[in-house]
């Protein structure tokens, strides 16, 4: 038969238990915490609607669900789902998100904006022939389809034209003669996205300042070209960069006084 000490630790135990199941489960919010929140346990989120995707954001509860710590207040967070770890669901700030984005933006660069046509005084006549003719084929300038639609694809790049338009800008350099139409087209290449990224890889701050020997190089490092596309598209690189700083030259010499 059971001793009376036995009889009364047992009695103790069940009716801890039974005082234990009675009371909520406590909730901990900081970094010690060893049981985060369940979704359930958190109040329903205010959802906001993405701009830029179908994806939907929340700018609450007040818990990190994850974690256990306090968000911040006014900062987005976007609810991923199930943690494959199982500790309820992942909710991440968006300013996170987009920070990784823009790192994997900076790290490469899309095809559609490295140029495929080299000569600026071609393009400013693709420019030239839009504007008086309204139209830019194989029918209307001596080029090929293919070259044609290389030659809108720089124009649009240096946001000379939009796609069968001649921009404010395009239309003022027509009315210069070529070596200043060449100086104005670098400044618009500083402003295209790879204008940009060239000048930032290089560390300079103007077109003029570009090394043409370096274009592969920095076509392999920041775009996924294959390596035939990257010669290619190298080469064009390597004389618009060529051009710019012939024409900063040209333009220099003829403000120079004559003796």
């Amino acid at each position: 038969m059971p001793s009376s000490a036995w009889m009364r630790t047992s009695t103790q135990i069940a009716d801890g238990l039974a005082r234990y199941s009675q009371q909520p489960t406590p909730v901990r919010r900081g970094p010690s915490s060893t049981r985060p929140p369940t979704f359930a346990e958190t109040a329903p989120p205010e959802r906001v609607a993405d701009q830029f995707g179908d994806r939907t954001y929340n700018r609450g509860p007040p818990l990190d669900i994850l974690s256990g710590t306090c968000r911040v207040p006014g900062t987005l967070y976007v609810d991923q789902g199930e943690s494959s770890r199982g500790f309820g669901r992942r909710v991440v700030a968006i300013s996170k998100i987009k920070a990784a984005t823009s790192k994997r933006l900076a790290q490469r660069l899309p095809s559609s904006v490295i140029p495929q046509f080299d000569a600026f005084s071609r393009i400013m006549e693709a420019v030239s022939v839009l504007e008086t003719r309204g139209e830019l084929s194989s029918d209307t300038i001596d080029l090929s389809l293919r070259h044609v639609n290389y030659v809108k694809q720089a124009a649009r790049l240096l946001g000379v034209i939009s796609e069968n338009t001649v921009l404010p800008v395009g239309r003022q350099l027509l009315h210069l003669p070529i070596d200043r139409q060449i100086v104005a087209l670098g400044v618009q290449f500083e402003h295209s996205e790879c204008g940009r990224a060239w000048l930032a890889w290089s560390k300079v701050s103007s077109a003029q300042e570009l090394d043409p020997q370096t274009a592969e190089a920095f076509l392999s490092e920041r775009t996924e070209l294959p390596p035939s596309m990257v010669v290619r598209r190298g080469r064009t690189l390597r004389r618009w960069c060529t051009q710019i700083r012939s024409s900063h030259i040209s333009e220099a010499n003829s403000h120079e006084p004559r003796r």
